[in-house]
């Protein structure tokens, strides 16, 4: 099980975490033991996705659609940093230059 929790602030300007919902996940990710907790080790907020390390492996979970897939396998996994691409300023001019030649 996953709770999912989001700040809320009151009249009086004090925070507190809120629970919003909890993803049940043995209805996602096959074969979990239960023995060993499974950790949320990253997530990427833009595209709303979290990732939970299992003893069947690396998981990414959609937080809208609830859907889970592997994607990696089992290992020790501290922390992921997802990156969907990157860019610099040069990468720019790069491609100008290549179009002229």
């Amino acid at each position: 099980r996953c709770s999912l929790l989001h700040t809320s602030v009151d009249s009086e300007a004090a925070a507190e975490w809120v629970q919003c919902r909890v993803i049940e996940l043995e209805t996602i990710i096959p074969d979990v033991d239960l023995d060993w907790e499974p950790f949320v080790v990253g997530s990427a907020e833009g595209v709303g996705v979290i990732f939970i390390s299992t003893d069947a492996g690396l998981f990414a979970v959609e937080l809208k659609s609830g859907r889970g897939r592997k994607v990696d396998e089992p290992g020790q996994y501290f922390s992921v940093l997802p990156y969907i691409s990157f860019y610099t300023p040069d990468r720019g001019r790069l491609l100008a230059l290549a179009k002229t030649h």
